[in-house]
């Protein structure tokens, strides 16, 4: 079983088939003998066995070979799998760009944690160009999926209805990550999104703090995340909830990371914004 994870979840990838799965090394022959005759399935699961080491010493190399035939050959999971080892770098250099292209590639025949990370990668500018839109219509897929961290991730992109679309501040910032990438655009950017975030724009408030804890175009700063994932959190007229809860996630993740001295300026700085 292999395991990657990513900002917001971690999935735990187990594609083996129930049935044909071999758990000897001796079935492998018969196994590679379907995968080589044309059979998807078979690639998938040959190159599942040497993913985890199920009856064979794990072998990532072996095993991206298989996938990528596999997902030649059309099989979506595969896709998806050839795209996680070029994203973690298991059997391959790391490569973000090809990991967006396999991701892409599975997404668009329905594989909604494909979306999801397609999603991650326009919404961090890695691999890809920065493109918000972009990964907001891969998280929407992702939630159409029945994948709950795709909505979660959906609500804090799209506007909400305590946030005026024309909210100046905001689209100033969206507009300096869209021409420069996020970490270009950090210095101009941050003054905009604050001011937005400040004047209780909630997207704006879960952008902030989305960035600060995951140090995207601005150094990682736990004790600013918590506050303004706090401050998102707050209930408002109108909000729809799952933004509300995306927010109180955050606060969940990063409060267990503070220490007692963080934890003190954090609170003192939420009593500070609320008078």
């Amino acid at each position: 079983m292999r395991v990657l994870s990513v900002p917001g979840i971690i999935f735990v990838l187990a594609c083996l088939p129930g049935a044909g799965v071999p758990a000897r090394a001796a079935d492998l022959p018969e196994l590679a003998r379907a995968a080589e005759a044309g059979d998807a399935d078979a690639a998938l699961a040959l190159g599942t066995v040497y993913d985890t080491g199920r009856g064979v010493a794990a072998d990532p190399w072996a095993a991206l070979h298989w996938y990528e035939i596999a997902a030649e050959r059309g099989n979506a999971e595969a896709m998806f799998d050839v795209g996680v080892m070029y994203d973690s770098g298991t059997g391959v250099a790391r490569d973000r760009a090809e990991a967006a292209r396999w991701y892409e590639q599975a997404a668009r025949a329905g594989h909604a944690r494909a979306a999801y990370n397609l999603g991650l990668l326009y919404q961090q500018g890695d691999g890809v160009r920065r493109n918000l839109a972009t990964a907001a219509r891969w998280f929407r897929a992702a939630s159409h999926g029945g994948l709950a961290a795709g909505t979660s991730k959906l609500a804090a992109l799209e506007p909400s209805p305590t946030r005026p679309a024309e909210d100046p501040d905001y689209l100033r910032a969206e507009a300096l990550i869209q021409q420069r990438g996020l970490a270009a655009a950090g210095p101009d950017m941050l003054p905009p999104l604050r001011r937005a975030a400040e004047r209780g724009i909630k997207v704006a408030q879960y952008d902030l703090a989305f960035l600060y804890e995951n140090g995207l175009g601005v150094g990682t700063d736990w004790v600013e995340a918590y506050i303004w994932y706090s401050r998102a959190a707050l209930p408002a007229v109108g909000l729809d909830p799952t933004i509300r809860n995306a927010a109180i996630e955050g606060v969940a993740r990063v409060g267990a990371k503070l220490d007692a001295t963080q934890q003190l300026a954090a609170a003192a700085a939420l009593r500070s914004a609320a008078r």
